[in-house]
């Protein structure tokens, strides 16, 4: 019993060992920073039928922080059915279409039909006023 307990922790000491020189690895790369147009994404939130949850604005302040540094954000955003996953995903792409740069979004065509594109459409009409103007 000994033998397999140390067989365990050594496993286990391995990988954290390896996730945590991963993470400095990644930390080490550069990212550009994202600083977007905080008239934007003021409209967009405001333009949704709904008010936002506690844990919907916490995840939306840290993106907004991690967009700014000049390291990669390294984020998975994972919830139940209808905790606002998109509201946060549209968000984040707002930031970097705000910032200049481009976004693909991959969702089921079905989900993306009934639901994704309520919620990126008031983005999507903030972008598109501002670049008419």
């Amino acid at each position: 019993m000994p033998a397999l307990k140390r067989l365990a922790f050594e496993e286990l000491l391995a990988h954290h060992l390896s996730l945590r020189k991963t993470k400095n690895q990644a930390k080490a790369w550069l990212a550009p920073v994202f600083i977007g147009d905080d008239a934007a994404t003021g409209q967009f939130l405001n333009s949704l039928p709904f008010k936002l949850t506690g844990a919907q604005q916490r995840v939306i302040a840290e993106i907004a922080a991690d967009c700014r540094q000049k390291h990669p954000m390294m984020r998975l955003v994972q919830g139940d059915v209808g905790s606002g996953k998109t509201v946060v995903s549209a968000y984040a792409a707002l930031l970097a279409l705000t910032a200049g740069y481009q976004v693909a979004v991959m969702a089921p065509r079905n989900y993306w039909r009934n639901n994704t594109i309520g919620i990126f459409a008031p983005g999507l009409q903030v972008l598109i006023r501002k670049s008419c103007i």
